[in-house]
C-alpha cells in the first residue's frame, strides 16, 4: 500500500482504512457454552484520523482490539461482523493473508510493554527483529505475500522506491484506560 498522492481526490481521502461493523467476539466456556465479550461493535477509521476507544477495565477494549487481527487467546474468537482494513476483511482472511497483514499494515503495542518489549535491547533492534521477520528471507518474503515481496512502488509522500504500509497502531495505556488507533 502506497501513501496517497498529495493530489488524491476527496473521495480517495475519505476512503475507510479500517472500518468494523457489528463486530461480535465470543469464548468457549468449560461447559461449551458461548460467552460473549463483545457484541455490535462498529466504527470507520480514514486516513489521517485518530480513534481512541475508552472504558472501564473489563469493557472489552483490548479484546475489540486483539479480534482487529484476531490475535485473541485461547477459545476467543470472532463470532459476528467484518473488520476491513482498506477493503481486505481480516475477519475471514486466511492464516497466511493474516501474517502478511500482521506487522506490515496493522499492528500492536499491548497494554503491558514491559511485557511485550525487553528493556535490555534498543528500540532499534525491537524494530530490527520485526523487519527482519518481514523483510526479505523471511517466510513470508519467500511465499510473496510479506511487505518487502514483489516490486518496489514508489511513495509519493517520501520519494523512496520502497512500499509504504499503512499505518494502523492500537495501544492501551495503563495509567488512562483506552485503545487508540492511528492512520496516515
Amino acid at each position: 500500500m502506497t501513501a496517497l498522492p498529495q493530489d488524491a481526490t476527496p473521495k480517495e481521502k475519505s476512503r475507510a482504512l479500517l472500518e468494523v461493523r457489528d463486530l461480535g467476539v465470543e469464548f468457549t466456556a468449560p461447559d461449551g457454552s458461548p460467552l460473549r465479550a463483545v457484541r455490535g461493535v462498529s466504527f470507520t477509521l480514514r486516513r489521517g484520523e485518530t480513534l481512541a476507544v475508552v472504558g472501564e477495565s473489563g469493557s472489552g477494549k483490548s479484546t475489540t482490539a486483539l479480534a482487529l487481527t484476531r490475535m485473541l487467546p485461547g477459545t476467543g474468537r470472532v463470532s459476528t461482523g467484518s473488520v476491513l482494513l482498506d477493503g481486505q476483511d481480516l475477519a475471514t482472511a486466511s492464516d497466511q493473508e493474516l501474517r502478511a497483514v500482521r506487522g506490515a499494515r496493522i499492528g500492536m503495542i499491548f497494554q503491558d510493554p514491559m511485557t511485550a518489549l525487553n528493556p535490555v535491547l534498543t528500540v532499534g533492534r525491537h524494530l530490527d527483529e520485526v523487519l527482519r521477520a518481514t523483510g526479505p528471507g523471511s517466510s513470508t518474503a519467500a511465499a510473496g505475500t510479506g511487505p518487502h515481496a514483489g516490486p518496489a512502488r514508489s511513495n509519493s509522500s517520501t520519494g523512496s522506491g520502497s512500499p509504504s504500509p499503512t499505518a494502523v497502531s492500537t495501544t492501551t495505556r495503563t495509567s488512562s484506560p483506552g485503545v487508540s488507533a492511528s492512520a496516515s
